[in-house]
């Protein structure tokens, strides 16, 4: 008999789980019958830990009691897991594992509703990160990924360097105090301006000192999930047309480079 290599998988949640989530946590389960199969998953729901950050941080508590456990399987509650996504546990070797998914909405106020991709690199200065496209596939080292779909190695939630230093916090009478020994600690933090705005997510924070602690991010761009949000469809048809738009223009430029005349279709016409 094969010694199986123990994962803990947690999925952090308010009152949803996606039925494609909950069938793959069903998955796993029957796999740890499998005789061949060199993976033993311990799969749960953390229910109405809010918000996010603060549910990490509670679930990563609950994983380094467990020194049997050798990684931590993040899946978040409104993911379309891959069928192919076990192949993320195929990478051991590197410290942080990720899927790409999809993202939609508006970045800020003045932008028009996008759609984009939970991968990034950093900015040239390294002090923040730029969005990147997926690849149709291939392992790439990237600098940041989405939590929704990662697996994050033992070694890393063990390095006291991943625990934001500033452990204090202002109090509704604006006196400053610390968590206390029994409060799960920050790992995970999101942060905000003073008019609530995010100015970073969680994943992106942790991915910002892991990497600068020289730990690896890798994402499987061959393992793409689906991720279920609710959307305007009268955004999603402008979304089209600008893509359309976009598209013609770079080909316009292109051919144009090339020398060549071409004429635009109309909207909605064939184009052969």
């Amino acid at each position: 008999m094969i010694e199986k290599e123990h994962i803990h998988v947690r999925v952090p949640c308010g009152f949803f789980v996606s039925a494609a989530v909950t069938a793959f946590l069903g998955l796993l389960e029957r796999l740890n019958s499998e005789p061949k199969c060199p993976y033993r998953f311990t799969t749960g729901l953390l229910g109405n830990y809010k918000p996010a950050d603060y549910a990490r941080n509670v679930i990563v508590e609950a994983f380094l009691e467990d020194a049997s456990a050798s990684r931590l399987w993040f899946i978040d509650s409104d993911m379309i897991p891959a069928p192919n996504s076990p192949q993320l546990l195929w990478h051991k070797k590197y410290d942080i594992v990720a899927a790409p998914y999809p993202f939609w909405g508006r970045r800020n106020a003045e932008w028009e509703p996008d759609a984009s991709w939970g991968i990034y690199d950093f900015s040239d200065d390294r002090r923040s990160f730029k969005q990147k496209s997926p690849l149709d596939e291939g392992l790439v080292h990237n600098d940041a990924a989405g939590t929704g779909m990662m697996i994050i190695s033992r070694r890393v939630l063990e390095d006291p360097r991943m625990i934001v230093e500033n452990r204090s916090y202002q109090k509704m009478d604006r006196s400053v105090v610390s968590l206390k020994p029994s409060d799960a600690r920050p790992f995970f933090q999101n942060g905000y301006k003073a008019n609530g705005a995010f100015e970073w997510t969680e994943d992106l924070e942790f991915c910002y000192r892991a990497r600068n602690l020289d730990y690896s991010v890798v994402v499987d761009h061959g393992v793409k999930c689906g991720h279920i949000k609710q959307v305007d469809v009268l955004h999603v048809m402008d979304f089209a047309v600008r893509s359309y738009q976009k598209g013609w223009n770079d080909y316009e430029k292109m051919a144009e480079q090339a020398g060549h005349s071409i004429v635009r279709p109309l909207a909605g016409q064939m184009v052969a």
